[in-house]
């Protein structure tokens, strides 16, 4: 049989699928993460010129584990209970007589050595339930649902949620995407804020993302004038997206503000979704309970929670879409809100569910009576190591720095005052890394492609300190550098390199030599520790002195007895 000959391959046909994806490359702008291009492009090119990336202080990513905060101690036995299928004695004596029968060789030490201890975790009941090892409905699994929704009653008893009302997803990088899509990106964020959102709600939009602006001059609270007027501007708009606990200002809003969000909510019919990623880390009291002003007063919300920034577990990657329909008359669901609801879940039907493990573990903490008592001391260790970094921050030169005190969440947010006349050239010891960056800035004018002067700055500093910082123009949108800065993880845990860290930062923004101070610091450090060496062998000396001396008293003594008694008889 005569083969047919393959077609000729299409020239033109490669070239339009190349110019295809430069367009759509184009669009994939609208996500570009900064902070991870500096970490992933501009790092290696500087490690190839002698940086040494192991002494990099990252002070960009709120990792709880590598910064020594470790999650409830109960967490391996909840996690263990959580998995763990509740069987019979009949049922363990099943599973033993069953794997018995998969011996082959009844000679085979191997075998029976696997016979044994599978017979051992039998006993135990140590099994894993199956439904751990297996997918999880879309929505997630109902008994997590319901003890999630058990869990907003005990704070809003008042409250419509049921479980019905909740879609457990694999952590906000997750979620966003889908809200932004279903929304067809028409959402209202703040700027700075969480960089995923603008970028999604661009990607989503043609490119186009609408935001209002936060004051730097309130300490980045809403500028509501800003969010109204944008509404006005634009009439597409579906929804207002609001940060309680800021990200990366780390601002608590206050309930009046809350209120005013309602307020601008029910004037223009908008959805409010608070993306509450951080709920109840605060530092000076309460935080407003927010779903159920918005109850109350008849606004549709959309609740993005997670569980694990509370509980230090980030690698479980677990959080709930929460739908808070407002009060009627009839106790119905808001229409509107019920179909947001039904499009992402019609949206995340064709994807694998929200992984099994996290939502049966979660379901277990959150009914965990050590959790509260964790949660107090985790908010008090957040606090402490807020208020050391924001000491240190302070000595920044304040004509050039605004420091914004955090009063929640995992961040700190450093603002430059007046970013046009603003210098980002410090000084880099290492010729070899400052040349490279001036070279690379001389590209960028040449090409006709500027950075921020706050992206310059991290830049540089990463180069002259090992310190790495995410620019707060990376939190405001793709071509948007209305405020520059950079932003800090608050977290220092059981690491001392973070206050290290800033101490550079601050020594070089003002001027000083770091590795001087460092120096001296050190060898003040050593010098304190050999004088305490040297009292405690002078204490030591006089101590076996003093025992020497005690010693030769008892001695002297005891021939004088025996002498008087010689002398008397």
């Amino acid at each position: 049989m005569n083969e047919s000959p393959l077609p000729e391959r299409s020239e033109y046909n490669y070239q339009r699928v190349f110019n295809e994806l430069g367009a759509k490359q184009e669009e994939l702008q609208a996500l570009e993460y900064v902070l991870r291009q500096i970490a992933d492009e501009l790092l290696p090119e500087l490690e190839k010129r002698g940086l040494d990336l192991s002494k990099i202080i990252k002070t960009n990513l709120g990792n709880p584990g590598e910064r020594g905060y470790e999650p409830p101690s109960e967490t391996y036995t909840v996690l263990m209970e959580a998995l763990r299928k509740e069987t019979t004695i009949t049922e363990r004596m099943e599973r033993i007589i069953r794997d018995f029968n998969y011996i082959k060789d009844p000679y085979d030490l191997l075998e029976i050595f696997i016979f044994i201890r599978r017979a051992l975790i039998n006993i135990r009941g140590d099994i894993l339930d199956p439904k751990a090892a297996g997918y999880a409905p879309t929505q997630g699994f109902t008994e997590t649902r319901e003890a999630i929704a058990k869990d907003i009653k005990t704070d809003d008893p008042e409250t419509h949620v049921t479980g019905a009302d909740i879609i457990i997803y694999d952590g906000s990088g997750k979620i966003i995407p889908e809200v932004a899509d279903v929304m067809d990106g028409e959402l209202l964020w703040p700027s700075p804020g969480y960089p995923t959102w603008n970028g999604e709600a661009a990607y989503h939009n043609h490119g186009k993302s609408h935001h209002y602006k936060l004051t730097p001059d309130n300490r980045l609270y809403p500028d509501f004038d800003s969010l109204e007027q944008t509404l006005k501007e634009n009439p597409s708009i579906r929804g207002i997206v609001v940060l309680p606990i800021g990200n990366p200002s780390s601002t608590v809003l206050s309930e009046d503000d809350l209120r005013r969000y309602i307020e601008i909510a029910k004037k223009y019919g908008v959805i409010l979704i608070s993306d509450n990623a951080y709920k109840d880390l605060t530092f000076n009291g309460d935080q407003p309970n927010f779903p159920e002003m918005c109850r109350e007063a008849g606004v549709p919300l959309v609740e993005l929670r997670s569980y694990s920034k509370d509980k230090c577990l980030a690698g479980i990657r677990s959080g709930a879409a929460i739908f808070h329909h407002p009060d009627s008359s009839d106790n119905s669901k808001d229409p509107t809100l019920e179909r947001v609801k039904e499009c992402l879940l019609t949206k995340l039907s064709p994807t694998v569910s929200s992984a099994s493990p996290p939502q049966m573990l979660v379901e277990k903490l959150i009914t965990d009576i050590g959790a509260e008592k964790y949660h107090e001391e985790h908010v008090a260790r957040l606090k402490r190591d807020a208020e050391a970094c924001y000491e240190v921050l302070k000595g920044l030169p304040e004509e050039d720095f605004e420091v914004i005190k955090p009063e929640g969440g995992m961040y700190l947010t450093v603002l430059i005052k007046d970013p046009d006349n603003f210098n980002p050239k410090i000084p880099i010891q290492d010729t070899q890394l400052s040349q490279y960056l001036d070279e690379l800035e001389e590209t960028r004018l040449e090409s006709g492609k500027t950075v921020p002067k706050d992206r310059t700055l991290i830049e540089r500093l990463v180069a002259e300190t090992n310190v790495l910082l995410p620019p707060i123009s990376g939190c405001c949108g793709p071509g948007n550098s209305d405020y520059q800065g950079f932003r800090v993880v608050i977290m220092r845990g059981r690491d001392k390199r973070t206050v290290t860290g800033l101490k550079r930062v601050v020594d070089v923004m003002n001027g000083d030599n770091w590795r001087a101070r460092e120096y001296l610091e050190s060898q003040q450090e050593n010098g304190d520790k050999g004088e305490t060496i040297v009292k405690r062998a002078i204490l030591g000396v006089a101590g076996v002195a003093d025992t020497v001396r005690n010693q030769i008293k008892a001695v002297s003594e005891f021939f004088e007895k025996k002498a008087m008694n010689f002398i008397r008889n």
